[in-house]
């Protein structure tokens, strides 16, 4: 499933490089599915990182949420 969200974040990061009000929510993405390639492997990590990979991409579908309903 992580292997899925990388594949998603990466999408979602370009789509978003081509407003500059989105370039840093943008390639905050790039690193969060970078992230989500290394968590999809949690037996080589560890459980910690994988926790805080998993944490940083919740934190980027928060940012984006939040950039969202600013535009309301």
């Amino acid at each position: 499933m992580a292997l899925v969200f990388a594949a998603a974040g990466t999408f979602w990061a370009f789509a978003m490089l081509k407003d500059q009000e989105w370039l840093v929510i943008g390639y905050a993405g790039f690193v969060v599915a970078a992230g989500s390639v290394v968590s999809s492997y949690p037996d080589l990590i560890g459980p910690m990182l994988v926790f805080v990979l998993e944490a940083a991409l919740a934190l980027w579908w928060v940012a984006i949420g939040l950039k969202l309903r600013r535009f309301e």
